[in-house]
């Protein structure tokens, strides 16, 4: 499996602190069976705002360290950025902060809404050829409460990334609705870890495709984790079945309430 979403790089957010938490992370994520992780680190106001050359850097320092240990995981560069109207030139002038250099950029929402400029900057960025791949939308509480936001956005080109957790229920009960929701109408077409520490929001991506599994089936499922990731890594223009209406409820569920 590969995993698209990942805070692996040591010291340079509120990821991974120290090497050492690095090491344990890569561990962790191999025995789950994740054999690429492309690192994610936080990007914006407040956070790293270095460069994709600088990320870069620290992503290689990091696999020699993993390789020094005898652990075989292939470590990638990318960034997390925060959506701001700055994004777009941003990323005219440092092209490395994209997934791989491919043309898939990793954009977060703020949790409480989805900002006003939205829209407009998904739409720049596209203009731009850059796809934008939107984290944890399950997690953004108007699109939890309204996932045809998100249908929009998807509608006009932009992908969406899962975290496992959410599947799993380390968010709650409520976000776990959601991201099933989100994965049965086909919104989201990735899952990836988000993962912070071995600990708190780990590394691991196997519950949470067999979960998806029961969900859309196995091959869609992994697919989710292994072919559309691969696609996104390698560059790829990807073609996926368009998002399903929501479902309606008959009589029938009103009444079991």
């Amino acid at each position: 499996m590969i995993d698209l979403h990942c805070h692996i790089l040591p010291g340079i957010d509120d990821g991974a602190a120290s090497l050492d938490d690095s090491l344990a992370i890569a561990r962790l994520a191999l025995q789950d069976g994740v054999r690429r992780v492309v690192a994610t680190p936080h990007w914006g106001e407040g956070t790293f705002t270095g460069t994709g050359a600088e990320i870069q850097e620290r992503v290689q320092a990091l696999q020699g360290e993993l390789l020094g240990r005898g652990v075989e995981m292939e470590i990638l560069a990318g960034a997390e950025l925060f959506l701001s109207p700055e994004v777009p030139a941003r990323c005219a002038e440092d092209p490395l902060l994209t997934l791989n250099g491919s043309r898939y950029l990793l954009v977060e929402f703020p949790l409480q809404m989805v900002p006003p400029y939205a829209e407009q900057i998904l739409f720049e960025l596209r203009l731009r050829g850059i796809v934008p791949v939107i984290a944890h939308p399950e997690r953004n509480a108007e699109i939890a409460s309204n996932p045809e936001l998100l249908r929009k956005l998807v509608d006009r080109g932009v992908l969406a990334q899962v975290t496992a957790g959410s599947l799993e229920g380390t968010f709650g009960f409520h976000i776990r609705r959601v991201a099933e929701t989100l994965v049965k109408r086909q919104l989201v077409q990735i899952i990836a870890s988000d993962a912070h520490s071995a600990h708190d929001r780990p590394p691991l991506l196997g519950n949470a495709v067999q979960r998806a599994a029961q969900l859309v089936g196995d091959e869609a499922a992994h697919a989710m984790a292994t072919t559309v990731p691969e696609a996104i890594l390698r560059d790829e223009e990807i073609e996926l079945p368009p998002p399903q209406p929501p479902q309606r409820r008959s009589w029938f569920s009103f009444l079991r309430r």
